[in-house]
């Protein structure tokens, strides 16, 4: 499989199309990256969601077939629960059939970043655990019992992909890393057709 590491650290938007000349389809497409929204969850719930509307708006003429956020949704963890209703307010509108068009809204992820885990995860995955997105076509699965680290699939222009979120770098107490690497190792053997998208918020200590 191809591997590319669309989010080694947070803040960077990331756009994608379909490579021309190779004799993959020409059509394009575009993949959103929303980097480190926190200060926006803490202070500026408004631009929050002026993003993912923005999204909505443009899905069509631009084609977003996938939104990944990169981490870091809200500024302060567990310590100040309050921060989370603008990322659920946000987030969830990709969701939305009614705003979307689509089904099952538009495919998105999330990845826990440095300032998510602060405090404790429990609102990370109170709001965006394996439950919220079991039984969506999009949702590949999880490590554990958690969302920390998690995997779409997605397919679009005649391409296939996977993608894998990994938890934040290799200082955080929380991840067990010989268990995940053997289960992203697992996840990338399972979809070696694929074409591969790693998003972390932080790769390196």
């Amino acid at each position: 499989a191809v591997v590319w590491l669309i989010a080694l650290l947070a803040g960077v938007v990331v756009s994608c199309s379909t490579p021309r000349g190779t004799g993959l389809p020409t059509k394009d497409f575009t993949i959103v990256a929303l980097p480190d929204t926190q200060f926006y969850s803490r202070d500026f719930p408004q631009i929050f969601q002026a993003q993912t509307d923005w999204i909505i708006a443009n899905r069509t003429n631009l084609n977003i077939v996938y939104v990944a956020h990169l981490g870091d949704l809200v500024n302060d963890g567990d310590k100040k629960p309050q921060q989370w209703p603008a990322v659920t307010n946000a987030l969830y509108r990709l969701e939305s059939p009614a705003l979307t068009g689509l089904a099952e809204g538009i495919p998105y992820g999330v990845v826990s970043g440095n300032h998510d885990h602060l405090g404790g995860i429990k609102n990370y995955n109170t709001w965006f655990g394996p439950h919220h997105f079991a039984g969506r076509k999009y949702y590949g699965g999880h490590l554990g019992t958690n969302n920390q680290n998690h995997y779409d699939r997605f397919s679009t222009g005649g391409m296939d992909f996977v993608v894998v979120y990994l938890d934040f770098n290799a200082a955080n107490p929380d991840v067990d890393y010989a268990a995940l690497d053997k289960w992203s190792h697992e996840v990338l053997q399972a979809n070696a057709s694929r074409s591969a998208l790693v998003v972390t918020h932080e790769l390196l200590a």
